[in-house]
């Protein structure tokens, strides 16, 4: 399945990535798609974002099945 992006949005996406370089640039994509996502408990996220800082460290990154 290939993600298909209109070419306005695009120029969005690319425009941002080139205005936060040399950093990196995150954003969220929004959409329907119940075979290939997953869900995390906000609070669960806010509890584990919370143990990461208290212990001086920072998520860096995610994974699903």
């Amino acid at each position: 399945m290939a993600l298909t992006i209109p070419n306005a949005l695009y120029h969005q996406l690319r425009e941002h990535g080139e205005a936060t370089y040399p950093h990196e640039c995150c954003g969220v994509l929004v959409g329907d798609s119940l075979a290939n996502r997953y869900h995390i408990d906000p609070a669960e996220l806010v509890r584990v974002q919370r143990e990461a800082m208290l212990a001086g460290r920072d998520i860096v990154g995610f994974y699903h099945s």
